[in-house]
């Protein structure tokens, strides 16, 4: 399930995925699997 919530905060506060991985400190696949709803890699 998509993260809608998530997708829609980012950009009403100007953040993009980059941006928040680097806040994170987190690689930004990981946000781009957060806002897809999906939460670990597939193997």
């Amino acid at each position: 399930m998509p993260n809608d919530r998530l997708r829609t905060a980012m950009p009403e506060r100007g953040i993009t995925p980059t941006g928040l991985a680097d806040v994170l400190e987190v690689d930004s696949e990981s946000v781009e699997r957060w806002i897809g709803g999906r939460l670990r890699r597939s193997r």
